[in-house]
């Protein structure tokens, strides 16, 4: 997993490469806004593990030609996740 964020832009974007229940190997993008709640997600596979590879390299050096900066601090002030039941999800409508 790779974790980036542009300070100029307040933007972060993740990578991660991970091959589903089926074998196909996919590469996982989760970009959005640092100070909001506006993300978006997006899945693509790839037929093997050589060419998600590359495609993963590819997408990181744009994100740094872009100005984005590798970062540690996954902002635990706007990304906190616990886990939760099926009751707890539901009752916070």
């Amino acid at each position: 997993m790779i974790y980036m964020i542009n300070p100029h832009k307040n933007r972060f974007y993740w990578i991660m490469l991970q091959q589903d229940l089926f074998g196909t190997w996919c590469i996982i993008k989760v970009y959005g806004g640092l100070h909001n709640n506006h993300c978006h997600k997006q899945v693509i596979a790839y037929p093997n593990e050589e060419l998600a590879l590359q495609a993963l390299s590819e997408i990181e050096s744009i994100r740094r030609a872009r100005g984005y900066e590798y970062s540690s601090n996954y902002l635990t002030d706007y990304f906190h996740l616990k886990p939760q039941t099926l009751t707890e999800v539901l009752n916070k409508n």
